[in-house]
């Protein structure tokens, strides 16, 4: 089965950059956690419309073919979806690439920076081709996966024909007041594909 997930994080690159090592993540809610990056001195980051124009459009295209598509706030609650017995190839657009920080969190417990090594452990993952900004930080050479592992920056590359689609709103990252742009992707049509 070939999934699609898009983290609408990917469209605040460069101003993520600025505060995005001092996010906690998902164990915070998302006020708290602005109240927290603000208390710093940071800002709600400002979309970038070029990136976020090509997600609109890889999102379009998958439409065409796609079977289903799902609403989320933090991306490891895309792992409920995942069954037993299944293989998955995942194509992911985001400004990180979710498999493992070092440091930053464990393996022990499910989080939305793990939830790739975490499917790919259970043995659900053939392939995981990561859509990442050019501030994104690298996969560290010490995080291995068992699947077939691979990046780009997109460039109006084709993309493969998706049969489920995740949207991603992660509003620890992108501050509450810009999940707003959610709406653009849940206006498009469905034709009963929309699952929230």
């Amino acid at each position: 089965m070939k999934i699609l997930s898009i983290d609408l994080d990917y469209a605040f690159s460069p101003d993520i950059s600025k505060y995005d090592d001092f996010v906690t993540g998902s164990s915070l809610t998302s006020k708290e956690e602005w109240e927290k990056l603000e208390a710093r001195g940071f800002t709600k980051p400002r979309v970038n419309k070029a990136k976020l124009d090509s997600l609109v459009k890889v999102y379009s295209d998958a439409l065409s073919t796609a079977k289903e598509v799902h609403f989320i706030s933090d991306h490891h609650e895309i792992v409920s979806f995942f069954k037993p017995g299944c293989t998955y190839e995942i194509t992911n657009f985001d400004h990180h690439h979710d498999v493992f920080y070092p440091g930053w969190h464990n393996m022990d417990n499910l989080d939305e920076g793990n939830w790739v090594g975490w499917v790919d452990n259970l043995g659900l993952v053939s392939s995981y081709t990561w859509y990442r900004n050019p501030d994104s930080e690298n996969l560290e050479s010490s995080v291995k996966l068992k699947c077939n592992y691979s990046e780009f920056r997109y460039d109006n590359q084709r993309m493969p024909k998706f049969d489920v689609v995740f949207i991603c709103s992660s509003p620890n990252w992108v501050h509450e007041d810009n999940t707003y742009i959610v709406d653009l992707f849940k206006g498009e049509s469905f034709n009963g594909k929309i699952r929230l």
